[in-house]
């Protein structure tokens, strides 16, 4: 006889000697286990119980963390699109074929394109020559590009004609780079960065255009900081005065006077 099955029996009174029990003693034995069967069942209960407890607080739990966490996410995201979209420059997301599938208002601006509009396009439709022709009329940006995407190179430039592929059409010297973007350690685009230079291009050619007039103006020509001190002087100057330019230059037009004029006369000239 199992051990547990006998100690339950002297606990009511009952020998493992052979004799059969009388009444009460078998009413006793069942009564005992009756009441383990009821205390079974409101083990199982309680254990059930809890388990469906634990198990809302769990799924509770992930709830609330799956909310914290979409809520971070959103908000990362909106933190992470306000600076894109607050960008002077333009921001492009290229795919592993240049195909332009993220760009922000400055590169819209920039390119005359709507947003809907910007998956038409190609890096190499910016550059003039549309992805069917590139490995042929730009060459060098269709190799350079290729060597982002296979080696994760770097490619820019400072002087560049990217046209305006949407309104207005035209283009526009532009300076751009173009880094590779990476998903762990695979290569899925690249992120090219681009300006317009073309204002700064005009100033610096008119600036270009100013000198060359400065220096080949027959007339003598002095120029100086708001101090009256001597910057520069022209060609001109040199051959009427006899000073040279780093003779002048750190001076003041003092170094004109002749001694035959008064203070008055010089100041008169300064004024006008």
């Amino acid at each position: 006889m199992h051990r547990m099955l006998k100690r339950q029996l002297r606990k009511i009174g009952l020998q493992d000697s052979g004799d059969l029990p009388d009444q009460s003693q078998w009413e006793r034995f069942l009564r005992r286990v009756n009441q383990s069967y009821l205390e079974a069942d409101n083990d199982r209960y309680t254990l059930e119980r809890s388990i469906s407890i634990s198990s809302d607080e769990m799924r509770q739990l992930y709830d609330e963390l799956k909310e914290s966490a979409e809520s971070s996410l959103a908000e990362s995201r909106d933190q992470l699109k306000t600076i894109i979209n607050s960008l002077a420059e333009g921001l492009a997301w290229l795919d592993i074929e240049g195909r332009i599938r993220l760009l922000n208002p400055a590169g819209c601006f920039m390119l005359g394109l709507m947003e809907q509009d910007i998956t038409d396009y190609t890096l190499f439709d910016l550059l003039g020559c549309g992805a069917e022709k590139a490995a042929d009329c730009c060459s060098d940006e269709y190799t350079g590009f290729q060597e982002i995407i296979q080696q994760g190179a770097c490619q820019e430039s400072e002087d560049t004609p990217f046209y305006r592929v949407g309104l207005g059409k035209g283009t526009f010297t532009a300076a751009y780079k173009i880094n590779p973007m990476y998903s762990g350690s695979r290569i899925i685009g690249a992120v090219m960065t681009f300006r317009d230079i073309s204002m700064r291009k005009e100033q610096e050619a008119r600036i270009r255009l100013w000198a060359t007039v400065f220096q080949n103006t027959e007339e003598g020509v002095i120029i100086t900081d708001p101090e009256g001190e001597i910057i520069a002087v022209n060609a001109a100057f040199t051959t009427i005065t006899g000073f040279l330019e780093h003779e002048a230059v750190g001076k003041t037009p003092k170094l004109l006077q002749s001694g035959k004029h008064g203070a008055d006369f010089y100041q008169a000239m300064w004024d006008r």
